[in-house]
């Protein structure tokens, strides 16, 4: 008796281990044949029936993503990657383990980003986040993220600049001077910062300069000493007519 059930479970353990995995492929319809197949071995399992409805599940869902992979590649062939992108997504989160429907996405995703990040980075941000949390791993993702940092980077150094010559344009030197150190500080390695820091400390030590070297008008004018006799022209003798 006790070897019967062995053999039993032993045996269930087999389709199980089949069914598994066409599941984790998302062979739904494979799964469901191997089901029917099990089912002959086991009438009424109640596990095998459970399974066999899950698998009928995924086949319709799997139907749903299937034509809505299509639409959204027509779509992204038309440039309409706002519409394409949606419909992709939505088959992706249909049909998680289908491997075309991500692949169709990522590739999609990389495309319009391309297309964006050098127009407007803003906007290729998300894309490209999205696209990373699909295979981070992908050389052309990796690339995308490479230039997204460059653009980042760029937008900052140029907003530093703009600051400190609006600082520098208003006489404020040294407040010019602190948004570049900051700037420096963040970007060691950024050489127009580095050419305006340049310019910047010249400038400060010019101004600190002519503040020495000027005096007011009244110290340059000469002093009297007041304990100094003051010498009086001498007056002219009336002449003797």
């Amino acid at each position: 008796r006790r070897r019967e059930e062995h053999m039993h479970a032993e045996a269930k353990a087999r389709w199980m281990e089949r069914i598994d995995a066409h599941f984790a492929a998302g062979e739904y319809a494979k799964a469901r044949d191997v089901i029917k197949e099990g089912l002959q071995d086991f009438p009424n399992d109640k596990e095998l029936e459970g399974l066999e409805s899950l698998a009928e599940q995924g086949i319709r869902r799997s139907g749903e993503a299937n034509v809505l992979l299509a639409q959204g590649r027509d779509l992204c062939a038309a440039k309409n990657f706002p519409e394409g992108l949606d419909a992709l997504r939505k088959a992706e989160r249909l049909d998680p383990r289908n491997t075309a429907t991500r692949a169709t996405l990522l590739s999609s995703l990389v495309e319009y980003s391309r297309e964006l990040i050098s127009k407007d980075w803003h906007s290729a941000e998300p894309l490209i986040q999205e696209a990373t949390a699909l295979n981070a791993e992908d050389p052309v993702v990796r690339s995308l993220n490479s230039l997204l940092e460059s653009h980042k980077r760029q937008e900052s150094i140029s907003n530093i600049l703009v600051e400190a010559r609006g600082l520098q344009a208003a006489d404020n030197i040294p407040g010019a001077l602190k948004k570049v150190e900051e700037g420096l500080g963040e970007f060691p390695n950024e050489v127009r910062l580095a050419q305006l820091h340049n310019t910047l400390r010249a400038a400060a030590a010019a101004s600190r300069t002519d503040a020495t070297t000027v005096k007011p008008a009244a110290d340059a004018a000469p002093k009297v000493d007041a304990q100094q006799p003051v010498i009086e022209p001498p007056k002219e003798e009336p002449k003797a007519e």
